[in-house]
């Protein structure tokens, strides 16, 4: 299973603890050519009445993240849904390591969420200011994304 694959079930199954959330992945076309239809993002996401749209990212090592990360037509799509009041978009970063004892590596399982105008608005994230956007930890493959959802609601309700 590819990274952002495994990523994305395990945000799935993370939304699914919690009631009123509804979490859709949107399927890839089934040719992958230049004629395809491209998806605009990998996940839309209701929390309650709230529509959230969300692109997945995966990276093999901790570093910058770039507004760059997204494709163009990602980067439309997530800006034309956050046009129409009330709906919100998001990155969802996920940093995966392997621990390796030969490299002194530990093994990494974190996850960002950027909202996607802040990300647009600050072009890049630099590693040194990463624990400022509070990593959520993976633990086994689930994520705990109830701050996420309260973070949505109180944007909401503003």
């Amino acid at each position: 299973m590819q990274k952002e694959s495994k990523f994305l079930t395990e945000l799935s199954h993370s939304f699914k603890l919690h009631p009123n959330c509804n979490f859709y992945k949107i399927p890839d076309a089934p040719t992958a050519d230049r004629f395809s239809i491209k998806r605009p993002f990998d996940v839309f996401l209701h929390i309650g009445n709230i529509p959230v749209a969300i692109e997945a990212k995966t990276l093999s090592k901790e570093g910058a993240i770039n507004y760059n990360l997204l494709r163009e037509h990602q980067k439309e799509a997530l800006e034309e849904f956050e046009s129409v009041p009330g709906r919100y978009s998001y990155v969802f970063v996920n940093i995966r390591q392997k621990r390796d004892i030969v490299d002194d590596l530990e093994h990494i399982n974190d996850m960002y969420i950027i909202s996607h105008s802040h990300l647009r608005e600050v072009g890049s994230i630099f590693k040194k200011d990463l624990k400022k956007y509070n990593p959520v930890k993976g633990k086994g493959r689930l994520f705990d994304v109830s701050s996420f959802i309260t973070e949505v609601r109180l944007l909401d309700s503003l």
